[in-house]
C-alpha cells in the first residue's frame, strides 16, 4: 500500500503580467469637405481625328499641361 503526504509544499506560481489600460480615444475629427480651385480661365486645344482625341489644357495663363489622348 502506498502512502500519500499530505504535507503542504509551497508552489511558486507565476503570475502573468498586468494587462495594458485601454484608453476610449475620440475618433479624429472629419476633413471639411474641399472646394475645388476656381480659375479664371481654361484654355482647351482639341485635336480630333477619326480614332482618337488629344486634348492639352492650360489654365490661367501658365504652360500647357501634357497632351493627353483618349479613344
Amino acid at each position: 500500500m502506498k502512502r500519500h503526504s499530505n504535507s503542504s509544499s509551497s508552489l511558486s506560481v507565476a503570475s502573468d503580467p498586468p494587462l495594458p489600460v485601454l484608453i476610449a480615444v475620440d475618433p479624429l475629427p472629419e476633413a471639411p469637405p474641399t472646394q475645388p480651385p476656381s480659375y479664371r480661365q481654361i484654355k482647351l486645344a482639341l485635336d480630333v481625328h477619326a480614332g482618337d482625341l488629344i486634348v492639352v489644357r492650360r489654365v490661367d495663363g501658365a504652360k500647357p499641361q501634357p497632351p493627353q489622348k483618349m479613344s
